[in-house]
């Protein structure tokens, strides 16, 4: 045969009882996101976007939630 198998098998989490790092989730000012037209074609995505940075160990705060609408360029020197 030319192919491989793979047998499954349960991994042990050495670190599941381990302190989490930091258990506190940044605030959002009230307000955030300010809903616009372009925002609003992306609600689900927008506030995925806000969970996960507000997660973050060094976050403080949401304090701005924008829509880029304009495509990175890559500049090769």
């Amino acid at each position: 045969s030319d192919g491989y198998s793979l047998l499954a098998r349960p991994v042990e989490d050495p670190f599941r009882e381990s302190r989490r790092y930091r258990t506190r989730v940044a605030p959002i000012v009230d307000g955030l996101p300010e809903w616009d037209v372009e925002l609003l074609k992306y609600r689900e995505e927008v506030l995925a976007a806000v969970e996960i940075v507000r997660r973050e160990p060094y976050c403080e705060q949401v304090f701005h939630v924008n829509l880029s609408t304009t495509r990175g360029v890559l500049t090769i020197r």
